[in-house]
């Protein structure tokens, strides 16, 4: 699957960078679909440097979901500034985000680009564990009662 957006921002391309560059931005966006903790208890460093960090995903904040390789570069780029995640899992085979920022004068066009491969079995897996919740069955079912 791939996403790629990019919009228009009026202010100056370095003050996006300073915000792309801290690891809690990640954490911030991530949640509360994913909450991610830094795997054997090391800790992210404040400013992503190049390298892998290992992280556990907890679906909706507590289910342990999955352990995933964050996997941070700064690729050279004829943009103002880049910035790469090619990470990957048992569950996720590839997923490679990008995100460009281009100077416009005094503002700034920023892309974020995504591509991802899920391993089939385990999209199977949780489709028939969504599938099977009471959440699903009330929905689907139109019984709209309580099922909690």
């Amino acid at each position: 699957m791939i996403v790629d957006v990019s919009t228009f921002l009026p202010i100056k391309p370095r003050k996006v960078e300073m915000h792309l560059r801290p690891s809690h931005l990640l954490i911030h966006v991530a949640f509360p679909l994913i909450k991610l903790i830094p795997y054997c208890a090391t800790k992210l460093h404040e400013v992503w440097k190049e390298g892998a960090y290992w992280v556990s995903f907890r679906l909706l904040g507590f289910i342990p979901f999955a352990e995933q390789a964050v996997v941070i570069s700064y690729p050279e780029s004829p943009s103002s500034f880049s910035f790469r995640d090619n990470a990957h899992s048992v569950l996720v085979e590839k997923w490679d985000h990008g995100i460009t920022i281009d100077s416009s004068g005094t503002a700034t066009t920023y892309r974020d680009h995504r591509s991802w491969n899920i391993h089939l079995c385990y999209l199977v897996i949780f489709s028939n564990f969504l599938l099977s919740s009471p959440a699903t069955q009330a929905a689907t079912s139109g019984n709209s009662g309580n099922w909690i």
